[in-house]
């Protein structure tokens, strides 16, 4: 304990962990990299990844980024690659309406494994924008299979009413974002 004007400060922080059997959160807190998407500033990104760095410092070891928050990735794998702390690295895939091939997935995936400089994302959020489209289901097909390939190790979903997810194969994802 460090104590900084008579507050101690604890740097033991609890830090979140994801097994191959169950995910469970022993730290409430994840980084998470929206800001970074461009409405709010330009970034810098040697100063963004040193400040990942201090929070990596700290005992905060969970990141979540999305493919649409701009650089998030990219500040993510840059983050991984200067640090020897095991960080995981959460992101969102989120798929414009249309199409849902094989193809597109896997192209998704990749491209947010290179970016993050990992050969498996530790937890994926799927997100998706028109209910009425039900390629949904397909998309999640697509990641299911890429799970099974190892390229994912958990997948959540987000912005899907409740409805829907008890339409889904629920044991598959580890959380459920839901929105307002």
């Amino acid at each position: 304990m460090e104590s900084h004007g008579g507050v101690e400060k604890k740097h033991d922080v609890a830090t979140t962990t994801l097994s191959s059997s169950s995910w469970t959160t022993g730290c409430p807190v994840v980084i998470g990299l929206w800001q970074t998407a461009g409405a709010h500033g330009p970034i810098d990104p040697d100063a963004a990844v040193r400040d990942l760095q201090a929070y990596v410092a700290e005992g905060f070891v969970a990141f979540d980024g999305a493919d649409i928050y701009g650089p998030a990735e990219a500040l993510l794998g840059a983050l991984k690659k200067k640090t020897s702390a095991p960080v995981e690295l959460y992101t969102k895939w989120v798929p414009r309406p249309g199409p849902m091939t094989k193809s597109i997935a896997s192209k998704a995936i990749k491209r947010s494994l290179s970016r993050l400089n990992v050969s498996c994302i530790d937890l994926l959020q799927f997100h998706w924008w028109d209910y009425e489209d039900k390629r949904y289901l397909e998309a999640m097909q697509q990641l299911a299979m890429l799970q099974k390939k190892g390229k994912i190790k958990h997948l959540a979903v987000r912005s899907l009413s409740p409805l829907f997810l008890f339409c889904l194969f629920l044991p598959l994802f580890v959380s459920y974002q839901l929105q307002y």
